[in-house]
């Protein structure tokens, strides 16, 4: 850990860096809008562009006590999905609030769905968090369920 003598604030280097259970022990699924309604209301694979998504959480009021907790313990870090990969820098320079890192989420699923295919079409399947698994270096995976 390093600590910022002006600030007081502490952030992970290195090994140390890892997302906290304030994250990783909530319970939500991400929802996604296309510019265009898929033909078939079932089909969980469309064509089309993904322009917005929002969370829903089982416990609404669980995430509103945690939301400013930390949530990642270090300045950065980059998520990866197949051949897209994104990096984050925590807004205040030192680590991210569970908010900051489902803000980062949100973001990086849009793009990374929209850069990659399932099935041929965007995956509306897998909305279900499970968690994160470290990848190596800085590099981190988010794990989605059905």
């Amino acid at each position: 850990m390093s600590k910022d003598e002006k600030t007081g604030k502490t952030t992970a280097l290195g090994p140390e860096a890892a997302f906290t259970p304030a994250l990783t022990t909530l319970s939500f699924t991400i929802d996604f809008k296309l510019d265009a309604e898929p033909v078939d209301e079932d089909d969980d694979h469309p064509e089309g562009t993904i322009v917005s998504s929002s969370l829903q959480f089982d416990d609404e009021e669980h995430f509103a006590q945690v939301a400013d907790d930390v949530g990642f313990t270090a300045k950065s870090f980059t998520l990866v999905h197949k051949t897209y990969s994104e990096a984050f820098d925590a807004p205040d320079g030192y680590q991210f609030s569970v908010r900051d890192v489902l803000q980062a989420i949100q973001s990086f699923e849009k793009a990374a769905r929209n850069a990659t295919t399932w099935q041929g079409g965007r995956d509306l399947h897998h909305t279900f968090f499970e968690g994160v698994k470290h990848l190596s270096g800085p590099k981190w995976r988010i794990l989605w369920g059905s």
